[in-house]
């Protein structure tokens, strides 16, 4: 799962040894020590200094990716070289994809997105298909833009070049989804290219739109679509309360929505739009006095209700409706209300750093620094709990009853979690 600002596994990584324990439900008590786990393998460090890069140099683990159809898992990185031109304050970097044999943790292969005596990368990012397939974009040191398409035994299936700055998405039909956002007009206005490409890299649709994408998930591609404002020094700032423009895989327009006056979509942080499996759309509004409502549009953009819910919540989608998490309960809705009782873990009273969905569909969640748990989401029961020993930024995955933690020095580690 790849790290970010909403800190997936709380952008903690299960490093040395796990003390584990296993809890039959949500709301069983703190997991306490029990067996202590070593690691099934530990690769050597992936920070490898090349001819580019030079020992010690800085890097970093942006994404891990467990795909265990394959038995490999993925790392993705970047480590810095000098920016040599002066020109510009971005940092340059050597991006590369790692596969290792999950079984032993050797390297399987490697593909590295420079070539010789070309651009560096600027910024980047990775989305994986369930077959093993990787999408990269690179944003490079002379100001190209190009999608690669990378297959499972590590060689490149297609690359296409992008006009210019872009996001990608993988979505729910299998296609990728670039957007490629242009400057403000006078008028603060932004339009953006929505371009789908199929798995073999053949270009389906590609449409010019208003706005830019504020997310796009399963079946709905989420404009923000209001003009932006500009402040006395100059920057353009996004409108807090945009009108929301929501398109299908088609890159038709579905629906429209006014979100209301002095509310803010962005919030703070905790995930706040989501699209369930349906094609059903919610999103979180943050209103006056720290007031929160989510606000859900069935698949043709009917509005079926607005849900307050606390301003301190953190929520989270599941395949059919979502999770709200407050003051150690987490509660179960589904579109028609609230799904059983709430589920309350008894040492939550800690910080909560994150609740992420894992790359089999679970639910991980962590408190107190050193405790996490792996939880179902249709009903909240928990698959693992277990504490952390020792602690390090990172990035993680999870699949299959095994977790796969980075360190800081650029090593992977293989934990399999004991089932009863």
């Amino acid at each position: 799962m790849k790290s970010s600002k909403y800190s997936k596994w709380a952008s903690l990584v299960l490093t040395g040894v796990l003390s584990l324990t296993l809890s039959a439900h949500a709301s069983a008590a703190a997991a306490q020590p029990g067996t202590t786990m070593k690691p099934s393998w530990t690769s050597p460090s992936l920070f490898t200094p090349t001819v580019l890069v030079k020992s010690g140099s800085e890097a970093v683990i942006h994404d891990v990716k467990a795909v265990p159809d394959k038995k490999l898992v993925y790392v993705y990185m970047g480590q810095n070289v000098p920016n040599t031109t002066g020109k510009t304050k971005q940092e340059w970097s050597v991006d590369t994809l790692k596969a290792l044999d999950a079984n032993t943790g050797k390297l399987k292969w490697e593909y590295v997105f420079h070539e010789s005596k070309g651009p560096y990368t600027i910024t980047s990012k990775a989305v994986f298909g369930s077959s093993g397939t990787s999408y990269v974009y690179q944003a490079f040191s002379d100001k190209t833009y190009k999608l690669y398409s990378v297959n499972s035994a590590g060689q490149l299936n297609w690359v296409q070049k992008l006009t210019g700055p872009s996001n990608i998405s993988l979505m729910k039909d299998g296609s990728v989804l670039t957007s490629t956002t242009g400057l403000p007009n006078a008028k603060g206005v932004v339009k953006s290219v929505l371009t789908l490409y199929n798995s073999s890299g053949k270009q389906l649709l590609s449409q010019q739109v208003q706005g830019s994408v504020i997310t796009a998930q399963g079946e709905r591609i989420v404009m923000a679509a209001s003009p932006m404002s500009q402040a006395s020094n100059g920057t353009w700032l996004e409108k807090l309360n945009p009108r929301l423009e929501v398109y299908d895989l088609s890159l038709k327009q579905l629906y429209a929505y006014q979100t209301p006056a002095s509310s803010n979509i962005y919030g703070d942080g905790s995930p706040g739009q989501f699209v369930l499996n349906d094609g059903t759309f919610i999103i979180r509004i943050h209103l006056a006095d720290n007031q929160n409502k989510l606000l859900a549009f069935g698949p043709e953009g009917k509005l079926l209700w607005g849900r307050s819910i606390p301003g301190s919540a953190y929520t989270e989608a599941t395949a059919s409706g979502y999770i709200v998490y407050e003051n150690g309960k987490f509660t179960l809705y589904d579109l028609a209300g609230q799904v059983g009782d709430p589920h309350t873990f008894l040492d939550a009273e800690g910080e909560t750093f994150g609740i992420n969905r894992t790359s089999d569909g679970n639910l991980s969640f962590s408190m107190k620094e050193d405790q996490m748990y792996i939880l179902n989401p249709k009903t909240l029961q928990t698959i693992h709990g277990f504490s952390i020993t020792d602690l390090n930024l990172g990035t993680n995955d999870y699949a299959a009853h095994t977790v796969y933690s980075s360190s800081e020095d650029g090593k992977l580690s293989k934990f399999v979690l004991p089932v009863k």
